[in-house]
């Protein structure tokens, strides 16, 4: 059975790839870590990287800055990602490393977090688009020369990879397999909704069975490993809101509950959470070991605190298991011990002000909204 964490919350990073000065062990600390200190967030999941670029000291993928020579420019993010990347790994072993090492003397369990297909409208030639990507461009969603119209679902998932093919699986798995064999992490987050589309549209649920095997394979590593380490390693995925959206994208998730193959399953990107369905996660987890987080998103500007109050008596209502936050990792250290503080308080959150909402239907615009 997974160890029981109240909140997981995401990082996507930004400490290596926004910062525009250099990053230390001391700037970890102060700049992330000690934002955590003595606030309900059990586990943060740390963003690794976008489209197969990597902003750790991985030795199997694409590091970001990778054969780049970038000018010295202290308002550049890309040179500074590339230095704090560099230095980091000759100081201390690495971003990776560090963070991991800070966050258990904190006592707050650490998760990479994969973003399992990220499709940002970027330049073929930025730094930030892959190298995998340039040289299997017949792996991709979009073929070669392909027109597909715009704005359409089928044009913004282009340049995503399309799990049907065996070398796009193989790298991502090599990537997850470093990642749990080289540090001492908690597990690994699969993030399914960066961006939820892994097949084209018209193959997407007769090849669910491909990534039912990826999640297999994922799994079974993370036994062996965690039986070496006489802990368990647990497997969080995070996922479309409604379960039918899940498989109907290739991702099948209930069984991936019955079968024990997920230990924590994050429901939904947070965009939707007073209309989402979110108690058929919770039905389909009924009988097994698997954990249901209710997901919350910052950019759904749920930061006011009686709204989020009332999401989180909404999803304690449904019988989850806590929740998930996504975009909350600026929040500074009081926000976060008060006001998660008060959503965990499953006492004292029934008598505290709450203020209930339609959720926006305005930030269903098209991928720049980072749906």
């Amino acid at each position: 059975m997974p160890k029981h964490r109240r909140i997981i919350s995401n990082d996507d990073g930004w400490i290596i790839s926004n910062m525009k000065q250099a990053v230390t062990p001391e700037t970890i600390k102060e700049l992330m870590v000690d934002t955590y200190e003595g606030s309900p967030i059990d586990a943060v999941s740390w963003c690794v990287g976008n489209g197969e670029v990597y902003q750790f000291e991985t030795k199997v993928g694409e590091r970001f800055g990778e054969g780049e020579d970038f000018e010295v420019c202290e308002q550049d993010p890309h040179y500074w990602a590339k230095k704090n990347l560099q230095d980091l790994t000759d100081t201390c072993g690495g971003p990776m490393t560090e963070i991991t090492r800070q966050f258990d003397d904190a006592g707050i369990d650490l998760f990479p977090s994969m973003r399992m297909n990220s499709h940002y409208d970027i330049p073929f030639d930025s730094p930030n688009y892959g190298n995998f990507r340039r040289q299997h461009r017949d792996w991709l969603i979009g073929r070669p020369d392909e027109y597909i119209p715009a704005p359409t679902i089928e044009h913004a998932i282009s340049r995503g990879v399309d799990y049907k093919y065996p070398g796009v699986r193989n790298h991502l798995l090599a990537v997850i397999f470093e990642l749990i064999e080289r540090f001492g992490v908690a597990g690994v987050e699969l993030d399914y909704f960066r961006h939820p589309a892994f097949f084209r549209v018209e193959e997407a649920y007769s090849t669910r069975y491909l990534m039912t095997d990826f999640i297999q394979r994922i799994r079974t590593r993370l036994d062996e490993v965690g039986a070496e380490r006489g802990r368990q390693l647990d497997l969080l995925v995070r996922v479309p809101p409604t379960i039918y959206d899940s498989t109907r994208i290739g991702l099948d998730v209930e069984r991936w509950i019955k079968e024990g193959l997920v230990d924590i399953v994050a429901a939904g990107g947070g965009f939707i959470p007073f209309e989402q369905p979110i108690g058929e996660f919770v039905q389909a987890a009924d009988g097994t070991d698997c954990q249901i987080l209710g997901s919350l998103e910052a950019l759904r500007w749920a930061l006011d605190e009686e709204v989020l109050r009332a999401l989180a008596a909404r999803f304690w209502d449904a019988g989850v298991d806590g929740f998930y936050l996504f975009n909350y990792f600026n929040t500074p250290n009081e926000w976060k011990r008060r006001v998660l503080g008060e959503m965990v308080d499953r006492e004292r959150l029934p008598r505290l002000n709450k203020r209930y909402e339609l959720d926006h239907s305005d930030r269903i615009e098209s991928k720049e909204s980072h749906l």
